[in-house]
Parts: C-alpha cells; sequence; structure tokens
C-alpha cells in the first residue's frame, strides 16, 4: 500500500509530542524603599527588592543621575522584609504617619507592586512597629550597599579616604547597623590586597575580614515597653562581643560594651540552639495589643532570622527570653552597686535590697558574680551595720560562707 507524501507528513506530526500550553508566569513581587533627605549622605536612596531575591540600589546626590545597583539578597532577609509588608497590607489602606510633630527626618515611601496588585504609603515618621522594623531592615540594607559603592570608588579615585570610610564602616558593625555581612567580603578583600591604598587601611580591612569571618553567630534581644516608656537591648556574639542598652524609648541610642562571663555566654547560645536558632513553626509570634514585646534576631553568615512576641512568650522562646531578662538584670544592678560604692553610699541601701529581691526571686544570670563585693561590703567597717547586715543577709542566699 503506497502511502502519500501527506499521509506521512501527518503521522509524522502526530508521533511528535506536543509540548503542554506554557502561560505566562506572573512577574514575582517586588518592593521598594526611597528615602529622601536632602544634606545627608546619601541625600536620594532607592532600593528595589524582588520576592526571588534579585535587588537593586540607587545612593545618590538628587542633582546626580540614577547609577542603581543590582545584587542579591538571601532568602531569610526576603522573606522577612515580604513579611512584613503582608502585616502592613502591602500598604493599602494604611496610614504610617505620626500624629506627633516630628522635625524632618526624611520622607520615605514604600511601594509593593505584584501584577495589578499595588500599593503605596509614605511617611516621614511612623510609630507602626512593623513599618518601623521594615524601614530599618530596609535602611541597613542600603547602608551596606552605600559602604560597598563608596569603597569601590575610593580605590579607583580616592585611595587616602579609603581609611576613614573604613573606620565608619567599623563603627556601624559594631552598631548592628548592617545584614548580611557577607556581601562585605569581596571589596574588603580587595582592600586588603591593594598596596596601593595606606597600610593601616589594608591592615584594618583584613582585620575586619577576620572579623566577619569568625565572629560567627549573634544574637540581639530587645524588650520594648510602650506602657512604661522604655528600652532594652543585648547585642551578644559568640567572640565574647557584646554591647547592651537600658533607655526611654525616645532617647537615641546609646549602646554599652558589655561584659559577661564566658559561661553566661555558652548557656545564652545553648538556650539559642535549644530554640532551633529560630526556625521553629510558630515562632515569630507578633505582639498582643498590650504595647510590650520581646523581639529576638539570629545571624550567622548569610542566615539571618527574627522572631517577635509578646508577654508571655511561646515555650520555645520561653527561656532563651527568661535569660536575656537575667542578664540585663544583672549588668543593672552591677552598674547601680558600682555607682553606689564610688560615688554615692546613700543609694546603698536601696541598690541591696533590689539585689536581695532579684536573687530571691532567681531574676539574675550569675548571681555569684556580686559575691566578692558583698563580703567587701559585710566586713568593711565603714559601712553601716544595716548595710552590713544586709550584705550578709544576701550571702546566706548565695550559699557562701557569710563574713563576720
Amino acid at each position: 500500500m503506497l502511502v502519500g507524501r501527506a499521509t506521512l507528513g501527518l503521522l509524522a506530526l502526530l508521533a511528535v509530542p506536543i509540548p503542554p500550553l506554557e502561560l505566562d508566569e506572573p512577574p514575582p513581587a517586588r518592593l521598594t524603599f526611597v528615602k529622601v533627605f536632602p544634606g545627608s549622605l546619601p541625600e536620594y536612596t532607592a532600593l528595589t527588592l524582588g520576592e526571588d531575591g534579585s535587588a537593586s540600589y540607587d545612593g545618590r546626590a538628587l542633582t546626580e543621575s540614577p547609577q542603581p545597583d543590582t545584587f542579591r539578597l538571601p532568602p531569610e532577609v526576603v522573606n522577612r522584609i515580604f513579611a512584613l509588608a503582608a502585616e502592613l497590607n502591602y500598604f493599602r489602606d494604611v496610614e504610617l504617619e505620626s500624629p506627633r510633630k516630628i522635625a524632618n527626618l526624611g520622607q520615605k515611601a514604600l511601594r509593593y507592586e505584584k501584577g495589578e496588585q499595588q500599593g503605596q504609603v509614605r511617611f516621614n515618621y511612623t510609630e507602626n512597629r512593623s513599618a518601623a522594623a521594615l524601614q530599618e531592615l530596609c535602611e541597613k540594607i542600603a547602608r551596606g550597599r552605600f559602604y560597598i559603592a563608596q569603597l569601590q570608588f575610593q580605590l579607583k579615585f580616592d585611595r587616602l579616604a579609603v581609611l576613614e570610610t573604613l573606620r565608619q564602616f567599623e563603627n556601624q558593625l559594631n552598631n548592628r547597623g548592617f545584614v548580611h555581612l557577607e556581601q562585605f567580603v569581596p571589596v574588603l578583600t580587595q582592600v586588603a590586597q591593594d598596596s596601593r591604598v595606606v597600610r593601616l587601611a589594608q591592615t584594618r580591612a583584613q582585620r575586619l575580614l577576620e572579623r566577619i569571618r569568625s565572629t560567627g553567630a549573634r544574637v540581639r534581644f530587645e524588650y520594648v515597653s510602650e506602657p512604661q516608656n522604655w528600652y532594652a537591648a543585648i547585642n551578644l556574639g559568640e567572640d565574647g562581643q557584646g554591647s547592651y542598652e537600658n533607655r526611654r524609648l525616645e532617647e537615641p541610642d546609646n549602646p554599652q560594651p558589655l561584659d559577661v562571663s564566658p559561661s553566661v555566654r555558652a548557656l545564652a547560645f545553648e538556650l539559642l540552639r535549644k530554640s532551633d536558632y529560630l526556625r521553629e513553626p510558630g515562632v515569630a509570634v507578633r505582639p498582643a495589643a498590650v504595647g510590650v514585646s520581646f523581639n529576638l534576631a539570629y545571624e550567622a553568615g548569610l542566615e539571618y532570622r527574627e522572631a517577635v512576641s509578646s508577654p508571655p512568650p511561646p515555650a520555645n522562646l520561653a527561656a532563651l527570653i527568661t535569660f536575656f531578662n537575667q542578664i540585663l538584670t544583672q549588668v543593672e544592678l552591677r552598674s547601680r552597686l558600682t555607682h553606689a560604692l564610688g560615688q554615692d553610699l546613700v543609694e546603698l541601701p536601696v541598690v541591696l535590697h533590689n539585689l536581695e529581691q532579684a536573687v530571691s526571686r532567681g531574676a539574675l544570670a550569675e548571681p555569684a558574680e556580686f559575691i566578692p563585693v558583698l563580703e567587701q561590703v559585710a566586713r568593711g567597717p565603714n559601712f553601716l551595720e544595716a548595710e552590713r547586715a544586709l550584705a550578709r543577709k544576701i550571702l546566706g542566699k548565695l550559699g557562701a560562707a557569710t563574713p563576720r
């Protein structure tokens, strides 16, 4: 039987599998943060973040032309950004401007786009906690790209300025001004290996590289109480570096060096490990309307996670939050006791009474730290008998030998 060419062609066509019809994939969601603040450095900041991790940054003077820099962000940071946007209804039908009269801090805009879905909001200063957290995270990302761009420019055109930029960079690093530290490795490596920059800049860049690579994990704890108008925070690194704050909400940041023993630091990270480094499902619980929250953040290399809880905290965070509160109480009483003994003996009975209460409640991370000072008071002939008796009472609660 003869088969015509047309029939053969049809049979051949039928034998070829027909691929399924491909529908256009919707574009990934995109979030843009813009800040305009004439006179600042930079005056104009634009940060665009894609849900797929793509990102671009443009920081410049208002009179300069756009020069966007593209880069990528790790999933942990991207997920956190879009989770905060979701809490703000993707900037639809939301008012973020504070009703209080606040000086110009730079006009900000947040925009969300996904297909036909769009939302946008503008503000100078906000008291919305989710918006403030989103603004802080965007500014930390933008700040990192700004320093990278500064160093890259100076390596080409102004090598004498590199050392001062590295000093400023280190100050921001000390104050937790960045996220995603691995992004700085290429430019710092370039500085460290460039023999054309001053030796001090090379040395500082190398030290910063070692610090970023060896710092390992860091954990941040924040306590925010609007009813008490109080803010407290602890930054603690596995390398032993740390800082803390205790202040009113409206006061500026004022981190102080945190001095804790290796055993306290080790226990903090052991409790963090038991919380699965904030990975556990349901660990991020948004604060209730009581205006009190505990905020935790964990960073190690490319990993960055946060958890927020209102009291009482969930079981998987309770021990960790309790321990950080114990560290804060310990640091506060240590500072007050040192001040009372050195400058204000009138305050000593009050501090000793507060210390006794803290010991009785188990509110200290390492109560044995106070034993040497308490023994000094218990034995000191220059202290009042009531003060010596109270010191002996606390020593007894601590299980220490009571001086006579």
